[in-house]
């Protein structure tokens, strides 16, 4: 019996990884189970090794070498051996502190939240899933410290995006899909070497109304959020960062086209896994719970601009203050000088 269900299990991971690899994100089911590439690549090593060991050991060897070199290439930087490189760059560079939080769109008392957020003493907040509940304790919250600011709750379906910042900005884009919340928010700094934009993102879940969406429709809903926002990117002449809960992970084509556009910061600056999700279990009563997921990101545009940015050093907050299911992200961002 522990046979058969080793060589299911190995057989499935076999026909599973050639999927990926052939068809990528080609349905809803499909783009679920990629999701977990991680998880099912770790799982398969030892499954695989068991299943065929009694057949032949070649056969259970090269199971072993070739999807540990495979893992190895596509995810050894979850195992946190990569330290961040040291805090660097041109002394006249503009530097930002950005923090990005999913909130979760569960009303409740905010004030630990506030506190912690102040502590960490960013010049940029983003967030997702701001409530109407939430922007009611957040907007007279940070006022003091952060004097600029959007917010933009969206009441039919209790979501909703926000900015506080200390520095002034204007919001230059606004993106929401006809019947859904709003994914994308764009704020323009004026900074002393130059513009900068900001995009406070929140692409819509893989499981957002699933019965009445289904998992596909909500896949190719998501993948073009995502392709409008990078289309948005291209034809500016500015740097840019985009941060926030992109509901993707590494092994999702929209992962690909990004990271083929715009440089992913925690590879700059961030040591581990970086993964943000699950931090807590149950929203009523939560508990906590560790990360098994990076669904949280800040991309940038790097040096395809004239200001090349660059993520100094970069964290996942676990601090359980915030309560939400999402762990924050907080990067410590340079902003070089225009070159000419």
């Amino acid at each position: 019996m522990i046979r058969r269900l080793l060589d299911l299990l190995a057989g499935g991971i076999a026909s599973w990884l050639l999927l990926w690899r052939l068809l990528g994100d080609l349905n809803g089911w499909l783009a679920l189970a990629n999701a977990w590439v991680f998880w099912i690549l770790l799982i398969g090593m030892p499954a695989g090794v068991a299943a065929f060991v009694r057949r032949s050991r070649w056969l259970a060897l090269g199971w072993l070498i070739g999807l540990s070199a495979f893992f190895w290439k596509n995810f050894h930087r979850h195992l946190g051996w990569r330290t961040p490189p040291p805090m660097a760059g041109a002394p006249t560079a503009d530097r930002l502190t950005i923090f990005s939080a999913n909130m979760l769109n569960i009303p409740r008392d905010l004030t630990d939240a506030v506190e912690t957020i102040r502590r960490l003493d960013a010049d940029i907040l983003l967030f997702q899933e701001a409530i109407d509940s939430h922007v009611n304790q957040l907007r007279p919250g940070l006022a003091a410290a952060y004097p600029y600011a959007c917010w933009v709750p969206y009441l039919p379906t209790d979501m909703g995006l926000g900015v506080a910042s200390r520095c002034p900005f204007a919001v230059t884009g606004f993106w929401q899909n006809v019947g859904l919340e709003p994914y994308a928010l764009r704020i323009s700094l004026a900074l002393p070497g130059g513009p900068l934009d900001i995009y406070c993102i929140h692409f819509i879940s893989p499981n957002h109304e699933i019965r009445r969406l289904g998992p596909t429709l909500l896949l190719h809903i998501r993948e073009q959020q995502i392709l409008t926002i990078l289309g948005e990117i291209a034809p500016r002449d500015r740097p840019a960062l985009v941060a926030g809960d992109w509901n993707s992970t590494e092994g999702a084509d929209s992962y690909r086209w990004t990271s083929a556009q715009l440089t992913d910061g925690w590879l700059e600056g961030g040591a581990g896994p970086g993964w943000t999700w699950p931090r807590t279990l149950k929203a009523e009563q939560p508990r906590s719970f560790v990360p098994l997921l990076r669904l949280d990101y800040l991309f940038h545009t790097g040096r395809t601009r004239g200001r090349a940015v660059t993520v100094e050093s970069m964290q996942i907050i676990t601090a359980p203050r915030i309560g939400s299911d999402h762990c924050p992200l907080l990067a410590h961002v340079a902003v070089a000088p225009q070159t000419q």
